[in-house]
């Protein structure tokens, strides 16, 4: 998406999602920026983040990060958004 991200992961016991976002935030606007050639900040400083509970709340997160770009009216079909996680094997399940 063009002014937001979602990712799904898998948090370990030991990890704070804090401490995970904020090196994530922090290598990915080194990379953009330098992509580029500019200097700044790049993320907002907040997050929203959610639990997932089950497998159903799984699949649905899936699905709905899948769809975002075409809801958004990015592409037309989820498999086009080149940022996808389509292309890496995840399924988009049928609603």
């Amino acid at each position: 998406m063009p002014n937001h991200a979602h990712v799904l992961i898998k948090q370990g016991e030991e990890c704070k999602l804090g401490d995970i976002v904020r090196r994530w935030k922090g290598s990915s606007s080194r990379k953009i920026n330098l992509a580029l050639k500019r200097e700044g900040s790049l993320w907002g400083k907040d997050y929203f983040d959610r639990v997932i509970r089950d497998d159903e709340h799984f699949w649905n997160a899936v699905s709905y990060i899948h769809r975002n770009p075409v809801r958004a009216g990015l592409v037309t079909e989820a498999a086009d958004w080149p940022y996808s996680s389509l292309g890496y094997g995840w399924p988009l399940p049928q609603s």
